[in-house]
């Protein structure tokens, strides 16, 4: 009968911390130290007398106009997840909320995390209809959907201009686009 209890504690427990970004900030912020340290390594190698054939191929990846963006916005998703989803200065690997670490405060970091995590999945979605990739081609029939060359409606790459997107309804423009 405990044993019960405990499996469906833990597995409640699980499903009312969804939308909690606390983990998903903890892994991003050792994902981005892995790259940073990633491309310092390759910066320092790149200064060598004959650097290897692998080291100059990732060079120029790192520069790609579009390895450079997702760069970037791994950080812009950090920062939006850290300051809206409110897991700045926050770790956890408990993952349920019943024993969440932060007590009361789970309730606002879970509703927080949701609306971090809808605003950061219309920014990638915008992102891959509006900005082209190297790695990503649509099918033909499917290029009405996308809007490669236009003029941009947010910079996926500010922290700063997102949230002002939220606040003048150029957010909105996308949700309404994404839901044709």
């Amino acid at each position: 009968m405990l044993k019960g209890f405990e499996e469906d504690f833990n597995w409640f427990g699980k499903l009312a911390c969804w939308h909690c970004v606390v983990p998903e900030a903890v892994r991003l912020r050792d994902h981005i130290k892995k790259l940073e340290e990633a491309i310092r390594s390759n910066e320092e190698e790149m200064k060598s007398p004959k650097p290897s054939r692998i080291a100059k191929e990732m060079y120029e990846y790192y520069r790609r106009p579009d390895v450079v963006r997702m760069d970037k916005m791994k950080y812009v998703k950090l920062r939006l997840y850290e300051k809206l989803g409110l897991a700045e200065g926050k770790s956890c690997d408990v993952k349920n909320k019943y024993k969440c670490p932060y007590g009361e405060q789970a309730n606002e970091l879970v509703e927080n995390g949701r609306v971090a995590e809808f605003i950061w999945s219309m920014v990638e979605w915008y992102d891959e209809h509006w900005n082209l990739s190297e790695s990503f081609k649509p099918f033909e029939d499917e290029m009405k959907w996308y809007h490669f060359g236009e003029p941009s409606i947010i910079d996926v790459t500010s922290y700063e201009n997102i949230i002002k997107a939220v606040e003048d309804g150029r957010l909105e423009k996308i949700i309404e686009e994404r839901k044709k």
